[in-house]
Formats: structure tokens, C-alpha cells, sequence
């Protein structure tokens, strides 16, 4: 229900939130490798041959990190948002893995992040849908501001799924840009 479902994301939010608290501008070293073997990761489970390919840029407002590989199920999507593992379906509070753990440092980039990608069409195999600049928002002035901040997300998430124009060609890369305006040390 409405209320256990609001009490889950409150749940997430105050886990990013504690793992934030962690990140200094100094957690950046981490946070490539982090991208790095995220990519690494995700060549091993796509058709690219097993090999990783990388593109970074470095503009004075943007740090843009893209990786060949597969595209994001509902559930990866979802995942990342909720900053739990896309890996364990039974127990997401505890999960690490996969957007668990360790992606939280790459927020010493920025604590706002746009994803363009791809995300397969639920239940229709061979179909995909494009992923324009999701914005996943890990920045607040207070808790409650932040515990309202998911709720939108992942009902974004879910409005992609059904109501997105799908295709039947994935994007050969997914790029993950983050605001260094909102990076940890500028707020």
C-alpha cells in the first residue's frame, strides 16, 4: 500500500543519504574506478567481445562518463535509483552489487545525474525504449525535500515503461552525465 511503499523510500533515501555523508571531493579517485569497473562489468554481459569501451569528458559544468554495453531493464533502472542492487530481489535495504555500494562515491562528481540510454520494453523481447537525460537527484536542502524526490523518480521509471515510444535498436552507449555544480564540496 501507499504507506509501505512511502516507508520503503524513506528507508532508501536515509541509506543514500548515510553513504553520502561518507563521500568527500577526495572520494573522485574511487568513483572512476567504480565507472570503470561498472563498464568492465557490463562488456563481460554484452556482445561487445568481453572488451570495455570508455568515453570521458570534462567540460568546466560536466563530467560525462559512457560505456558501451547493454541496456537497462526496468528493474537496473529502478535499481539506480533506489541506489540498492539490481542483483537481489528479496531483500533491496541490504543489497550491494551493482548500482549498490560503491556507485554512491561517483556523487563526488554531482549529486544530480542524467542518464541517456536505453532500457529494454518490459515483457516484449527485441524492443527498447530511449532513456532522454533521466535525472537521478541525490541533492536537498532537507530530508523531507529528499524523501519526496524519490517517490518521482521512480514513478519517472515507471512512466517510461508504459507510455515511451518503443524501437527495436538499443543505444550503443549509455551516458551518465553529473552536474559538477552539485558535487560534494560546491553545496
Amino acid at each position: 500500500d501507499e504507506m509501505d511503499y512511502r516507508a520503503s523510500c524513506k528507508r532508501f533515501c536515509d541509506d543514500i543519504d548515510q553513504r553520502l555523508e561518507k563521500v568527500t571531493a577526495g572520494t573522485a579517485e574511487r568513483a572512476i574506478w567504480e565507472l570503470f569497473q561498472n563498464a568492465g562489468d557490463v562488456a563481460r554481459e554484452s556482445a561487445n567481445g568481453k572488451k570495455a569501451y570508455i568515453r570521458m569528458t570534462l567540460t568546466p559544468t560536466e563530467f560525462s562518463f559512457a560505456h558501451k554495453g547493454k541496456p537497462f531493464t526496468y528493474d537496473t533502472l529502478n535499481s539506480l535509483v533506489k541506489q540498492v542492487s539490481s542483483q537481489s530481489k528479496e531483500n533491496d535495504e541490504e543489497a550491494t552489487g551493482q548500482y549498490g555500494t560503491g556507485f554512491v562515491t561517483t556523487h563526488s562528481f554531482g549529486k544530480v545525474l542524467s542518464i541517456t540510454s536505453s532500457m529494454e520494453k518490459p515483457f516484449l523481447e527485441g524492443k527498447y525504449i530511449d532513456v532522454d537525460d533521466f535525472i537521478i537527484d541525490r541533492s536537498y536542502t532537507n530530508k523531507q525535500d529528499f524523501y519526496e524526490k524519490m517517490p518521482a523518480q521512480l514513478a519517472n521509471v515507471k512512466g517510461l515503461a508504459i507510455h515511451a515510444p518503443v524501437t527495436t535498436v538499443a543505444r550503443e552507449w549509455t551516458v551518465l552525465r553529473y552536474n559538477l555544480s552539485t558535487a560534494v564540496g560546491n553545496n
